[in-house]
């Protein structure tokens, strides 16, 4: 179920969001384990608007470590409970989060998750990194939002005949994809205009001061 849901796409779009999500709450928090990467990303529901599960987390942390991507800092152990390794991102890790992160930036599609996902898990992007990357994707929404509506018209006028039911059932069906396009637009637009929302050098030390999952 994990690699259906996580593992998208191969290729170029390859967008693996469990790998993005455990480095980018690593990272955030300078290290975590396995069980504070699950416990942030359901404090966010990142599950409810991805279809994340947990179990593909744990498998992330594994491959992670093995590859390099991330190190143990530390073991606890406390009472009965298992031993608690927790992690750090090294630099080959942080690349590789780059690349996933520049992926999400571009929208995902046919999901609309992918630029929200890259910002609640950024780190190291400026605002002025995340207004160009906002910009950027804004004009790819308009664009796919443009070759959705020529190409519904398109398909009116290859099929002029058709009943007037079947284009009122196009109609409605456009209405609902133009409408997710549209919104998307218009808030991609709020992060161009306010891109200093999105300045972590303030939050940095307070997020590791209080980290709950700990």
């Amino acid at each position: 179920i994990w690699t259906r849901l996580v593992v998208r796409k191969k290729g170029r779009d390859f967008m693996n969001i469990s790998d993005f999500v455990t480095i980018g709450v690593i990272e955030q928090f300078g290290q975590s384990s396995g069980y504070d990467v699950v416990q942030e990303a359901e404090n966010r529901k990142v599950q409810l608007w991805t279809g994340l599960k947990t179990g593909s987390i744990y498998h992330s942390i594994k491959k992670l470590s093995e590859s390099g991507h991330i190190i143990e800092v530390s073991k606890t152990k406390s009472g009965q409970r298992p031993t608690k390794t927790s992690y750090s991102v090294t630099q080959l890790g942080r690349d590789y989060f780059d690349s996933l992160q520049e992926k999400a930036f571009k929208g995902l599609f046919p999901h609309f998750y992918g630029f929200l996902l890259g910002l609640i898990f950024n780190t190291r992007q400026t605002p002025k990194d995340i207004q160009i990357f906002a910009k950027s994707y804004k004009k790819i929404v308009e664009e796919k939002l443009k070759e959705l509506i020529e190409g519904q018209a398109s398909c009116r006028c290859k099929c002029p005949d058709s009943p007037p039911i079947l284009a009122e059932r196009l109609s409605l069906y456009l209405e609902q994809r133009t409408g997710l396009f549209n919104a998307e637009k218009k808030w991609i637009q709020q992060v161009v205009e306010r891109p200093e929302l999105f300045d972590n050098s303030s939050l940095k030390e307070w997020m590791e001061k209080n980290y709950v999952c700990k």
